[in-house]
């Protein structure tokens, strides 16, 4: 599901009480897709823990979890 803030909501099932996980531009003025993957913690805190960076342009993707490297 999609919000009026520019982020997406994956839900459990039919429940819309329980947040897998929220997806989120990481700026509203960027030349590249930024995007930042938050995981919803048993507390219901939301930790950010994927950032995912691309160009559709150049079919070019790069996710990192923190500041590590994960996929190219």
């Amino acid at each position: 599901m999609i919000s009026i803030h520019r982020r997406w909501e994956a839900f459990k099932g039919d429940q819309i009480q329980k947040t897998v996980f929220t997806v989120k531009k990481s700026s509203i003025f960027q030349l590249k897709t930024s995007l930042d993957v938050l995981l919803t913690s048993n507390s219901g805190q939301k930790e950010c823990y994927f950032h995912v960076e691309g160009t559709f342009f150049h079919r070019q993707c790069i996710i990192f979890q923190g500041n590590r490297l994960v996929a190219e």
